[in-house]
Order: structure tokens, then sequence, then C-alpha cells
């Protein structure tokens, strides 16, 4: 189908990407015909001239949010979500922001009663699906997107999602377990997402990988200063000895020993 005029003028490259913003968050979900919703998911498959890309990136932000907002295009927006998360050739920041806005779509929140949502199970299954393989796919070990994705999780673990109903927290420890012992080849700042990831999921099990870490001597000051925070959430009797004594030394990492003492302390952690 030809795109509509109301948003025709998206893709126009002389337009401001402030304007089209504007224009996008005055969207209007009443008034929209096929051919507007058609326009919008069209602006998925874009390609911008290069020295554009990064404000484009701002109005595609947009336009996920805006449509998640008011479930416009609702029976295709996890598919195009996925297909986005999924396709090798997509703009990395691009993914992200699929990722970012496919879980808030997956999660009803009681906070925004009647906001729209996926009601659909397999779609719901497809998106867990994507989120998973994401973590696991290699070639994407040195990107930003498992980063993203543990934070998604985090998000909607945070806010009540029923995790317990499905696999994939089952599916989610091992790989944690991984990525804390440095056996897959991730990226420095994915290694501390999932770091902070166990303690955020409390998994227990994990406890183990954390002190080792916050314990050794030579070894990256950030990675140890996140295993220190972990120990926070995880933390044994002995692990409270342990950061009792770092946080009364002269050591460089008392503070983060001081703070997550603090929160192992609180029984309402």
């Amino acid at each position: 189908k030809a795109a509509s005029s109301l948003f025709a003028d998206l893709r126009d490259p002389t337009i401001p990407y402030q304007l089209k913003v504007e224009k996008l968050r005055q969207i209007d979900p009443a008034t929209l015909g096929l051919a507007d919703i058609e326009s919008l998911y069209e602006c998925f498959k874009h390609q911008p001239l290069a020295h554009q890309k990064e404000h484009w990136w701002v109005v595609i932000n947009e336009i996920m949010e805006q449509c998640r907002r008011h479930g416009i295009g609702a029976d295709r927006y996890t598919d195009t979500l996925c297909g986005i998360i999924t396709e090798p050739d997509a703009p990395e920041v691009m993914r992200d922001y699929a990722i970012q806005h496919l879980s808030q779509w997956i999660n009803p929140r009681p906070d925004f009663p009647g906001a729209p949502y996926e009601q659909d199970e397999k779609r719901i299954t497809q998106a867990q699906d994507i989120f998973l393989k994401t973590l696991q796919d290699p070639t994407l070990h040195h990107t930003s997107l498992p980063g993203t994705t543990l934070a998604a999780l985090g998000d909607l673990h945070q806010s009540g999602y029923p995790f317990e109903e499905t696999f994939l927290l089952e599916e989610l420890q091992p790989w944690l377990q991984q990525a804390i012992d440095g056996k897959l080849p991730l990226s420095k700042i994915n290694r501390l997402s999932a770091i902070g990831s166990a303690a955020h999921f409390h998994f227990p099990s994990l406890q183990p990988q954390i002190a080792t870490l916050a314990r050794q001597q030579e070894i990256d000051p950030s990675l140890k200063l996140n295993a220190i925070a972990a120990l926070g959430h995880l933390g044994t009797a002995e692990d409270q000895l342990f950061l009792t004594e770092l946080s009364q030394s002269s050591s460089r990492y008392q503070h983060a020993a001081k703070a997550a003492l603090k929160h192992l302390s609180n029984p309402n952690r």
C-alpha cells in the first residue's frame, strides 16, 4: 500500500527529526486508518542517509513508543519487533530499542491500568524465546544486546512479571553462571551485567562464583566492585565477615563493602 499522507513525511530527509518526533507524540489512535498504520510500520524498513542515522533512531524509538502505548498495529507489533531483534543486518541501536519496547509490551503493568499489551500467549512465548536466544547467540556477545536483554528481564522481574510460570529463569541461570565464570567470550560490560543480574534475580546457586570474584586480588576493579555489590544480595555469613573486614580496611573497595554490608543486613532487601 502507498504510504498515507499523514506519516509519509516521516521519511523525508529534509524535515528536522524534532518535528517528526513532535508529530508522533500528537498521534490520536482513534483517527488512524489502515494506510496510516502501514506507513508507520514501513518506517522500520527505512534506510536513512548516513549522516542522519543518529537522528533517525530517535524517530524509530518514538514510533515504537507510540505504537506500544496506543496499541497501534497490536496484531503485528510483537512479530515486527521480534523480526528486528533477530535480523543480523538490523542496526544494533534499533535492535536495542526493540528489546526494550517488546519487554514492556508483553507485560501488563498494574501501575498503568488500561494500557494495551500483548495478550496472545504464543506471541508472549515467542518474545521470551527471542530474549533467551539473544543472550545465547555467540555472535552478539560483544554487542550491547545481551546487556540490554538482561536489563529488560530485570525490569520485568521487578514489576512482578510471572517468570515462575515460564522456563525463562530456569534457562537463564546456567547462562549467567558461564558468563560470571568468564567462560563466554562476552565484552566486559556484558559480564558486569551478568553479575548484576545474578544479584537482581537472587540466584543463591551463583553465590560461590560471585564470592570468588569479590575475593580475588588480581582482577579488573570494575568486576570486583560489581561482585562485592552482588554479595549485598547473595552473601552468606562468611561473606558478611569478609565484607566487614574489607569495610574496615584502607582498601579502595571499603566503601563498596560498606554499602553491600548495609544491604545484606537489611531484612527487607
